[in-house]
């Protein structure tokens, strides 16, 4: 493959950059300060308005000539550097078509990569759920992390990820039966939806002080009764 060094002739850029453009503009400038002065502050009057004219059109005239050289310089400077724009647009044309080209392949081969990467962390998921005490509760969309898709997060540490998931999942469900709860249904279905041991366990609490709450009003209306009744009778 040959080798991509795009090389400018630094002769050529030396001598644009000395190249210094000379013309008599001090004596021009000299000139034309003298030649208008006395109409700075000069009103015309009838007498003069033919000289004012004729200075005018003279004036006007060196303009345009002035004008027109700057012009023609331009283009003169304009025409080799439009060429070498041009000519570097092409090569960086064909670059960008080959950078898209490159692009859309990496992109593809990157796609594949992570599909056959989660895949396969799909199938050490499910042969790690089905060693799990309560696989139920596990699922590889609640285990996944975006981490896994990256090249520089290796397999070992997916499967890593994975057993300490499905560990934690057996280790929660197990704390919850430990309460011997008789929310025990609910807190494992709310476990189920959150994945959240804190949450359940506070969930229980909670229900826990709800039940108490109603048994001490229940109780208290029950005693209220019995003495209502006693005063009757």
């Amino acid at each position: 493959m040959a080798e991509l060094n795009f090389v400018v002739d630094q002769a050529a850029l030396q001598t644009i950059q000395n190249t210094k453009l000379t013309a008599n503009f001090e004596e021009m400038e000299a000139a034309l300060k003298e030649f208008v002065a006395p109409y700075e502050n000069l009103l015309v009057t009838e007498d003069a308005i033919t000289l004012a004219k004729g200075d005018r059109a003279k004036l006007r005239s060196v303009s345009n000539h002035i004008d027109s050289y700057r012009k023609s310089v331009k283009n003169l400077y304009q025409t080799p550097l439009k060429e070498f724009e041009e000519k570097c647009k092409r090569l960086t044309g064909i670059i960008d078509n080959g950078v898209r080209n490159l692009d859309s392949q990496v992109k593809e081969y990157e796609r594949k990569r992570k599909e056959e990467k989660i895949f396969l962390l799909n199938d050490y998921f499910h042969n790690a759920q089905n060693s799990m005490t309560h696989p139920e509760y596990a699922s590889f969309e609640d285990a996944y992390n975006q981490k896994w898709e990256n090249t520089t997060y290796k397999a070992d540490d997916c499967h890593k990820d994975i057993d300490i998931y499905c560990m934690t999942i057996d280790r929660d469900i197990e704390t919850i039966l430990d309460l011997h709860s008789e929310f025990e249904v609910s807190l494992l279905d709310n476990y189920k939806q959150t994945h959240r041991v804190f949450e359940t366990l506070q969930m229980h609490d909670r229900l826990t002080a709800d039940r108490k709450r109603r048994e001490e009003q229940q109780k208290r209306m029950a005693e209220e009764y019995k003495r209502k009744r006693a005063e009757e009778e």
